[in-house]
């Protein structure tokens, strides 16, 4: 347990995952990074391939080829991050290739408790919208129970729920302002984007298709990289909140047993 592990207020969690991403930016961006390099290298590759074809559909369909690693990777970089974002807290240094490495050690426990949670979220969401984000709430922290406190999916689902009591709505408050703060640049670069295809139509419709082609390859490699500049920080503060939660319902409990025992001795 970090020594100064103490209850952070809603500024001092999005600025404390601030302050350690800037830290320990080099070590948050390579692991974002590195296990996506094959799909980058594909984005980059395929449109090359394809451009004779000048064919979008032929680009959507191979870029199905990648979806399993794809998911692979997404699933390793989230385990890796919360590992690192973990270390970080803890006052110490993260490697690329330890976070890495342990983020592979606990890859299927991590996929599980993503694909049951997302489910029951997804369910939640079909019932009126409300249940999706208490879902969304009480399952903040698996990703910390998992990497961190080495925990089963169902058992990391069961950790987060009680970490969760009595605060989901600061939690929820929390996860808006960092998936807002993720995922604005990636929304800007979609922007960017739509608007470039839409001059080059205008411009040159015979061109269209190619230049599309590797526009879309441009738009993806780059969303990519942007993504691991931004994913870890909502990752951090993920991590952060769950250090919060700890400091505020296992203090008390630890301060009444010091309490007892000293009063025993007495």
């Amino acid at each position: 347990m970090h020594e100064t592990m103490r209850p952070l207020g809603f500024g001092e969690t999005l600025d404390g995952a601030f302050t350690l991403l800037r830290r320990n930016f080099s070590a948050f961006f390579g692991i974002a990074l590195l296990p996506q390099i094959p799909v980058i290298l594909f984005w980059f590759i395929v449109p090359l391939l394809l451009a004779g074809a000048a064919d979008l559909d032929a680009m959507q369909a191979a870029s199905l080829l990648l979806m399993p690693y794809s998911l692979f990777a997404t699933m390793l970089v989230m385990a890796s991050l919360t590992d690192a974002a973990g270390v970080a807290y803890g006052g110490e240094e993260p490697g690329i290739g330890g976070s890495l490495r342990r983020g592979l050690r606990r890859w299927l426990p991590i996929a599980v408790v993503s694909v049951v949670t997302t489910i029951l979220m997804i369910l939640g969401f079909f019932l009126l919208l409300v249940p999706g984000l208490i879902a969304i709430a009480m399952f903040f922290a698996v990703y910390p129970a998992v990497m961190i406190e080495d925990r089963g999916p169902f058992d990391a689902m069961g950790r987060s729920r009680r970490l969760s009591r009595g605060a989901r709505l600061r939690i929820l408050g929390l996860l808006a302002v960092a998936l807002l703060i993720t995922y604005l640049p990636v929304m800007a670069l979609g922007m960017i984007a739509g608007v470039s295809i839409g001059i080059t139509a205008a411009l040159n419709a015979a061109s269209f298709e190619n230049t599309n082609m590797w526009l879309t390859g441009l738009l993806q490699a780059g969303g990519i990289v942007l993504g691991a500049i931004t994913t870890p920080f909502l990752i951090t503060v993920v991590v952060l909140m769950y250090f919060d939660r700890r400091a505020r319902t296992e203090a008390p409990d630890l301060e009444s047993a010091v309490a007892a025992l000293q009063d025993h001795a007495v």
